[in-house]
């Protein structure tokens, strides 16, 4: 049995800010929850799921060049710049690499005619972003963004955890249109049960 944390209700709660950024917890070893569902729960997150008209907020995001790993931020991938960035919670999941990477690296020439940069951004590191973007062929297509530490993903309340999975922290199943760092439509899930996904391309 590993130590963790109980599971911490909002009433009573036994989880308290000492400074900011700091808390005090309960420590148990409960088999049922572990530290960090519990963790994840209580501590106060980033706002809700990013909404229409929202500024895409700054984060740091990572991408594998012919010359290794480059750091690059929201601001250099929305500035000045028209993108359909859709957020998977894996590279080479089932869905992902069968339906929703094709469809948008299918539609990403007839985006870029119209002045639209297309970019895929899940919770995995630069090198294997990098090897699903090259199975695929995205190159100079579809941007190919790592946020391996879920920085973006949590700043725009849209991650979602697999933990008893065994995945850790994920990322929804989300499409955005952005012009100038700006939402201007958001879609979040999968599928609708009408054989569309909800943040599909269409």
């Amino acid at each position: 049995m590993l130590p963790g944390f109980k599971k911490l209700n909002r009433d009573g709660s036994p989880i308290k800010q000492v400074q900011p950024g700091v808390f005090e917890v309960e420590q148990s070893y409960s088999n049922n929850y572990d530290f960090f569902r519990s963790y994840e729960d209580f501590v106060p997150q980033h706002p809700p799921t990013i909404k229409v008209g929202d500024r895409v907020p700054h984060a740091k995001l990572r991408c594998l060049a012919a010359d290794g790993v480059r750091e690059v931020t929201t601001d250099e991938v929305f500035k000045g710049q028209k993108v359909v960035v859709f957020g998977e919670p894996g590279a080479f999941t089932p869905v992902g690499s069968s339906e929703r990477l094709p469809r948008y690296l299918s539609d990403a020439h007839q985006l870029a005619a119209k002045g639209v940069k297309v970019a895929c951004v899940s919770v995995n590191d630069p090198f294997v972003m990098g090897a699903w973007g090259k199975e695929h062929g995205t190159e100079g297509k579809v941007m190919m963004l790592a946020d391996g530490n879920a920085e973006f993903t949590r700043a725009i309340g849209l991650k979602t955890e697999r933990i008893r999975d065994g995945m850790g922290i994920r990322s929804e199943q989300y499409a955005m249109v952005v012009d100038d760092g700006v939402v201007r439509a958001v879609k979040v899930g999968g599928a609708s049960g009408h054989g569309i996904d909800i943040s599909d391309i269409e």
